[in-house]
């Protein structure tokens, strides 16, 4: 440390130390005084880079004893305390918008099921739901403000508009399951309490979706006639119904049809990653084939459209081709509530299950059902077909009775 040299000034000293900022030397100005019996030597500034000078320094000395300024060391030691303060406000500021933004509102929670669940097939579907039905009366609700009145309107407002008993069941159905992976997750704590609970058998009542719809010879005929029949702008349409009636496949199977999986050769359709989960393979029969063989393959930018039922941009396999479809099937004078491409996969069922010649193991192959259970609901259909040919017996025998002759019942016969 260089020599200290004294000022005109009382208890005003310097000494020569290296300029800050620019070459050279400059003086370092400090103050001596006593506080409380203690001498105390502080810094007040330099010669160049405060602009220091001996008469400034004396001011600052004054000052300093009557406790209207600070040290040097006082100031850094408060500037570091408020800095400490500013960062403890700061931290606990990023906190709370934290908490607010991990907040687990239902929208969130949704978000965080939707991308956890982004591989399911029904997703779309469930978005669907979420957004008509459940986000605009739930979404910045946490399922701890929830009360079963919530669940009661929500079901009210999809009755009043008409919506089917399942569809409001899967509705309620995914409000649970958004808030059981949420308690999974760890993002809340069980929600389930008295004053919070979906009843769906008291909310919805029993769900029977065994809706097997089928065709009569004529209504067949008829829809055979329209598909015919179909202008050049319904030809995707008619084709994709042509296809589900001849295999049974199921709409989004036919939409992501592509033709590598389709083998001429070997007479087979590999449908891939269906309903069920495994990829299966089912039979190419001869109208099915006449049916693919007649569609025309579509190019784009680098070869041929992978798909067989390409969408507008041929990279792209279709989305939907309702409006067509539902021209066809009012073209054919089908009831209106037929589901067209559902109700062709069940008429496709209920013939071959009618026809006698094929059993229900193999349809639930052909059908590719994971589980039997869904196939038996055609073996009512069948045992239906069954009993009225065995009444066909009972139309003879009245024909025969309003005859001429002596006609014995054929209960009394011996």
């Amino acid at each position: 440390m260089s020599k200290r040299i004294k000022t005109d000034y009382k208890g005003v000293f310097y000494r020569i130390v290296p300029r800050l900022g620019g070459k050279g030397e400059e003086k370092s100005y400090f103050a001596v005084y006593k506080v409380r019996g203690k001498i105390v030597e502080t810094a007040v500034g330099r010669q160049y880079l405060d602009d220091m000078t001996p008469a400034k320094a004396a001011k600052q000395r004054a000052l300093l004893i009557e406790g209207k300024a600070q040290t040097r060391e006082a100031e850094r030691e408060a500037d570091r305390q408020r800095k400490i303060e500013e960062e403890a406000r700061q931290a606990e500021e990023a906190a709370r918008r934290e908490q607010e933004d991990n907040k687990p509102i239902l929208a969130r929670l949704w978000d965080e099921f939707k991308t956890a669940k982004s591989d399911k097939k029904s997703m779309n579907s469930e978005e669907g739901r979420w957004n008509l039905h459940l986000a605009p009366f739930l979404a910045d609700k946490m399922p701890s403000e929830l009360v079963t009145l919530d669940v009661q309107r929500i079901n009210k407002k999809m009755k009043d508009k008409g919506l089917s008993v399942m569809t409001r069941k899967h509705v309620l159905v995914l409000l649970k399951r958004i808030i059981s992976y949420a308690v999974d997750m760890g993002r809340i704590d069980p929600p389930y309490s008295k004053k919070f609970k979906i009843d769906l058998k008291s909310e919805i009542g029993k769900v029977n979706n065994e809706t097997t719809e089928d065709l009569s010879e004529d209504q067949l005929h008829s829809l055979l006639e329209a598909i015919q029949d179909a202008p050049d702008c319904d030809r995707q349409g008619a084709d994709v119904m042509r296809l589900a009636l001849a295999t049974g496949m199921r709409k989004s199977e036919i939409y992501k049809l592509r033709w590598d999986e389709i083998s001429f050769d070997r007479g087979n359709i590999r449908i891939t990653n269906p309903k069920g989960g495994e990829d299966q393979a089912i039979p190419l029969n001869s109208t099915a084939r006449t049916i693919l063989e007649s569609i025309p393959r579509v190019t784009m930018e680098g070869g041929p459209s992978p798909w067989v039922f390409p969408g507008k941009d041929p990279k792209r396999h279709i989305a939907c081709v309702k409006r067509q479809i539902n021209r066809i099937r009012e073209a054919a004078n089908l009831p209106e509530g037929f589901r067209p491409m559902h109700g062709l996969r069940h008429a496709y069922a209920c013939a071959l299950i009618s026809s006698g010649k094929v059993d229900l193991p193999t349809l639930q192959k052909l059908l590719t059902h994971k589980s039997p259970a869904m196939t038996l609901r055609y073996a009512k259909v069948r045992d239906e077909r069954l009993n009225n040919a065995a009444g066909v017996m009972d139309e003879i025998l009245s024909n025969a009775h309003s005859g001429q002759g002596r006609v014995i019942p054929l209960g009394q016969a011996r």
